[in-house]
This record gives C-alpha cells, structure tokens and sequence, in this order.
C-alpha cells in the first residue's frame, strides 16, 4: 500500500473510530445523586436501611458488610431466599419518578462467581411497564428480558444474551431512552475506564427493549435479587436528579394591584438537598428576602435557585402598587364648613345694613 492510500485509509479509519465512539459514548445529563450514601450511612452487619431499601421475597440476608465494599467502608450484602426456584433481594425507589431521555441509574456490583443467578431490574414482575430486567445467567452471559414483539434481535418472552460477566466488581450504567421505549446499558471494569455498549449480537443498535409491552413514561426504583443461596453485592448506587428546586414567594401574588405596600419574602427547597439559596431581581435589580416594596408603579419580580445538581427553576411575578386616591372630605367636615360660611356671609351682610342705617 503506498503512502498516500495509508494515509487516507487511516484517516477513514480514524474518522469511523470517532464517529464510533461517538454513537456509544454516553452522553453527560444532570449530576448523580447517591442512594443511601453509598452504603456508607450504615453500620457494619446491621440490616440496610428501611427508610432506603424495602425487602423483596425474604431474602436470607440483607445487610451492611464492611468485607466486600467496592468504595469506602461499605457495601450492601443480599443473600437469596432458602426456597429453591424462587428470588429475594432489595428494593429502593429514589430513582423512581425520572422521566427524561438520558436519565440513568448506575451501581456497581460483585459476583463471587459466574455459576449463580442474579438480578437486577427497574420493576417488579409482571407489570405491562417494567423498565429494564437484567439477568446475570449461570453460564456466564449477561441477558435482557423483554415481552415485546417484533423488536429486531431480541427473543420475546425470554433472556436475550447481551454481553459476559466476570467475578468480582463491575458496574452498570442504565440509561434510559423513554422516547423509544428501552434502554441503553453499559459495563466497565474499573471507575475512569471508558465504557463498553452492550447489545444483543443481532441488534442493529444499543437500544434494549424495556420488558413491558405497555408505555413507560418514569422510572419505579431499582430491584437487586438473587436465587437460593446465592450472594451478591452492590455499592454506590445513583441515579439522575432532574428535579428542579420548589420555590416560594410570600406577601404578593402575579396580577395583584393595589395601593397598599408589599413586604416580599421567597425562599426554595429542594427534594434532595433540602433548602437551597435562593436570589432575586426586582425590574432587574438585585432583590432582597423581607424588604418592602412601597413606591406606586409596575414592578417584575424574578426569583431564581439551582441546586447542587445544576437544576434551576425560576419565579416571574408581576404586580403594581397603585397611586393611593386622595383623602376623602367627611359629610360631618363638610357640613361645618358651610356653616362657617354662612356665618361669616351673614355677619359680612349685617354689617353692610348697618353702615346704610347711619349714613
């Protein structure tokens, strides 16, 4: 091959390269939000947290273990029920409730071996809108269920091969292509390592079809089992936060008129971090918490706050302080000064009378 036909075959190839991981490269949404901080919350062999995870089908053990932690001190430790035939494990339903293209939920998660069943989904069974449903097979293969018909490389009704696994940590990206009713999923060995798009060998794109075959439009949580005496482990569970800041103005509604001087305050809250600052403007000057507003004329107020996810929501009120209407003179008032009137007309008539009658 000569020169110039290995340098335009390498730049083709590096342009397919590029476009390649492109096309995979998931893209960058809103910041993570941490499931029960990490694990990192609990307490070494104490159950996990009720507030955080609900038990699914008796699991022999589901709890904090300090032994196996992928980050930090601890991970989560889920042991599958005594009764063969039948799966127990987890559930958390904080990344329930996201309904964006491109929200995701990741977790990392240990395997001791590739011989035992595992799971992880976004539903529970049998719903007609199950998100995703992951099975870690016995032989190896990593597989994707799915109740659809007619989707190109997926079997309905059954676990279709869409990568390998191996023993000990990996984690999982799900995100969530709700557009298209299914998923994207990626894997990587190591945190910073690029990600690897899984997909059924069939497929012609990394789109995997949710389970249900009704319309899906949020997220339900994340459930973790696995079969009879089997373990596994999670840790650094998180998912998207989407949700913007709640803001609150108090002292002035939009559309309100009246003379009378208003005393605004506003404040945010937000479902994650709890309160969040919170700035404003007043017909674009900065505003703050508490102060009065008085002067007679047409105001805008703009109330603004972003979380620590980089979410913001904004407030627009406009209201107008009215000219107050001129003193109103009382009957009573009015009817002594016309008597002070006729008074001194009458005194100023008498007067005049008198002068004639000396003249």
């Amino acid at each position: 091959m000569g020169k110039r036909s290995a340098l335009k075959h390498g730049v083709a190839l590096f342009a397919f390269t590029l476009l390649f991981c492109v096309i995979l490269a998931p893209a960058a949404f809103a910041a993570l939000v941490s499931v029960d901080n990490g694990f990192e919350s609990g307490t070494d062999g104490v159950t996990l947290s009720s507030s955080v995870w609900t038990a699914v089908n008796s699991p022999q053990r589901y709890e904090y273990d300090g032994a196996q932690a992928k980050n930090g001190v601890l991970a989560g430790w889920v042991q599958g029920p005594t009764v063969a035939g039948q799966y127990a494990g987890v559930r958390e339903t904080a990344s329930a409730g996201m309904s964006a293209d491109g929200a995701e939920v990741r977790f990392w998660l240990y395997f001791e071996n590739t011989t035992q069943m595992r799971f992880a989904t976004g539903t529970d069974a049998g719903t007609v809108v199950s998100t995703f449903w992951l099975r870690w097979n016995s032989d190896g293969t990593l597989g994707a269920y799915t109740n659809k018909v007619g989707i190109t490389g997926y079997t309905t009704g059954a676990y279709t091969p869409v990568g390998t696994y191996a023993t000990g940590w990996t984690q999982y990206r799900v995100v969530y292509d709700f557009s298209n009713q299914g998923y994207q999923l990626y894997q990587r060995a190591n945190e910073g390592d690029a990600w690897t798009a899984l997909k059924s060998a069939g497929a012609p794109d990394y789109t995997i079809p949710f389970r249900g075959t009704g319309t899906v439009t949020a997220s339900d949580g994340s459930w973790f089992r696995a079969a009879q005496n089997v373990n596994m482990w999670i840790d650094d569970v998180a998912y998207s936060d989407y949700v913007p800041p709640v803001i609150t103005v108090d002292g002035v509604t939009d559309g309100q008129s009246g003379p009378e001087p208003v005393t605004i305050t506003f404040s945010a809250n937000d479902e994650i971090d709890g309160p969040v600052p919170a700035t404003a403007t007043l017909d674009g000057d900065p505003f703050t918490s508490g102060t009065e507003v008085a002067d007679p004329g047409d105001y805008t107020l703009v109330v603004a706050s972003t979380d620590s996810a980089g979410n913001t929501a904004t407030t627009t009120i406009d209201f107008t302080i009215e000219e107050p209407p001129p003193p109103a003179v009382s009957t009573s008032a009015t009817a002594a000064w016309s008597i002070v009137l006729v008074g001194v007309v009458g005194l100023g008539l008498l007067a005049i009378r008198r002068r004639r009658l000396h003249a």
